[in-house]
């Protein structure tokens, strides 16, 4: 009755929009990520982006085995209408000689499987050194500088001032 009213004589539109809405699907662009955790662990990403409707089975693989305890978010909505998936694994790679590929496969409606492959190479992990944060330093550090700046801007004026005066320039 609020369409009826709304739309006047088009009274059958708002049907035809909701099995439109229905109907439409809009498969995710899948991609994968890898960061060093620590010495031993990567933590590898799977991002699932941009898909409608909201239901996607999302797998890892390695060698056409699935990974157990993956991490699997749940799908946020973008302001588009579409929705936003993230899954999370850490791999060991201490023991690893050789590269291995693991494959991030998304299933979505009816459609083929979506994958993105990733390529761990225990060379690429063997330097990695922990980033330490500057953390609540940073700011520290600047005041002390600006602090010391002016400091020394200061005790320049005053020699200059010092200067002048004795020449009576």
């Amino acid at each position: 009755p609020i369409f009826n009213e709304l739309l006047g004589s088009h009274c059958g539109l708002p049907i035809v929009i909701v099995c439109i809405l229905r109907t439409v699907s809009v498969p995710p662009t899948v991609t994968a990520s890898q960061a060093s955790f620590s010495v031993d662990l990567v933590a590898i990403t799977c991002h699932v982006q941009r898909f409608y409707p909201q239901s996607v089975h999302l797998t890892w693989t390695e060698n056409c085995h699935t990974f157990e305890g993956a991490e699997q978010l749940t799908s946020k909505q973008n302001s588009d209408g579409t929705y936003t998936l993230e899954s999370s694994h850490l791999v060991n790679v201490s023991g690893q000689e050789s590269e291995r590929v693991l494959t991030c496969k998304v299933q979505h409606e009816a459609q083929p499987p979506i994958q993105a492959n990733l390529i761990l190479s225990r060379a690429a992990h063997s330097t990695y050194k922990p980033m330490e944060s500057l953390g609540p330093q940073m700011p520290v550090l600047i005041f002390v500088a600006f602090l010391l700046g002016f400091k020394v801007l200061l005790v320049m004026s005053f020699i200059v001032t010092y200067i002048c005066r004795r020449r009576n320039l």
